[in-house]
């Protein structure tokens, strides 16, 4: 655990006898960060758009005992420093929303905050269903005003988890945490820790007998979706509209089974709200951007000119809940 809870606002850790002096041979230490770097990247930029565009360094200070790699309290000076001039034009995108003296620091935490949770209920919705490559779940439930999904496993016991972070389940891949499970071993297991108020209010961890839930060997890695869908290509396509984000300008899109991102080419998602679990028809264009610079996304998403509803009947669907 770390020493200094003031410090931080989560961590990435690797706990147990193998591991008691604090070392990581280089190589298993720069697989651990790059890890961190990409889940964590990934989550962040689910939820917040204008952050995803941009070109910025995530902060991390290693500490020894275990090891453990922390996000420091201050991310968001650290972040919007590192980004220079090209954080006025984010800072500009999101005032609309926040306050601007809000916004530069306790935003970004927050956003920072959320993506450690992710990874975290990630954790646990994979460790409930022993798999993240099942998604297609059902006998659902729904409470709290269907805020909270009620997810079954193989003996019926199910985990209620917010919604937002169910969508994030549905639509990650399957090897979004495969290198930071990678380290896991006899006596030395993973744990992330999310800190708020200078108190650790959550740690899931993974153990060597649930390694194999989240670790995906490169041979076995999510092979690409639609590989037809490639980059760039003008499409039209029948769906369901599953879900509106509006702090991430996005809808979800079930074609085929599966859930794809899409992103108005100009304007708002919230002028779509009444497409919400209607068919649909959705023309624009495929992204394969990668975060990295590269167009080898395995997951296309979707750039859209029109969303046109098909029809007014709301189809069945396993993932959303029944009118009550």
């Amino acid at each position: 655990m770390p020493t200094k809870l003031d410090d931080c606002i989560g961590f990435l850790k690797y706990d147990g006898e193998k591991i008691k002096d604090g070392i990581l041979d280089a190589r298993d230490a720069a697989t651990a960060l790059l890890g961190f770097d990409r889940s964590l990247r990934y989550f962040i930029s689910r939820e917040d758009r204008a952050l995803a565009q941009l070109d910025y360094k995530i902060p991390v200070k290693v500490e020894h005992g275990s090891w453990s790699a922390l996000i420091p309290n201050t991310v968001g000076t650290w972040v919007l420093a590192g980004l220079g001039l090209a954080a006025t034009a984010y800072i500009t995108t999101a005032a609309n929303k926040l306050a601007e003296n809000d916004f530069k620091d306790k935003r970004l935490k927050d956003v920072f905050t959320d993506g450690l949770k992710a990874i975290q209920w990630i954790i646990r919705i994979g460790k409930h269903l022993g798999s993240l490559t099942n998604k297609r779940l059902v006998g659902l439930r729904w409470r709290n005003e269907n805020t909270e999904v009620g997810i079954p496993n193989e003996k019926m016991e199910y985990i209620f988890v917010p919604r937002s972070y169910f969508q994030a389940f549905l639509e990650s891949p399957s090897s979004i945490l495969s290198d930071i499970s990678s380290l896991i071993e006899v006596e030395r297991s993973l744990q992330i820790g999310v800190i708020e108020n200078n108190d650790v209010i959550k740690i899931e961890s993974v153990s060597l007998s649930e390694r194999h839930i989240f670790y995906i060997q490169k041979d076995e890695t999510e092979e690409v979706l639609f590989p037809h869908l490639t980059h760039g290509l003008s499409v039209d396509l029948d769906g369901l509209v599953t879900r509106g984000n509006e702090v991430a300008n996005s809808i979800g899109f079930r074609y085929n089974e599966h859930i794809l991102t899409c992103y108005p080419r100009l304007g708002s998602v919230v002028r779509f709200k009444k497409h919400l679990f209607l068919p649909c028809r959705i023309s624009g264009t495929i992204s394969r951007s990668d975060g990295k610079g590269g167009t080898n996304d395995p997951r296309p998403k979707i750039v859209f000119d029109s969303l046109d509803i098909l029809s007014d009947e709301p189809q069945e669907t396993d993932l959303f809940p029944e009118d009550e």
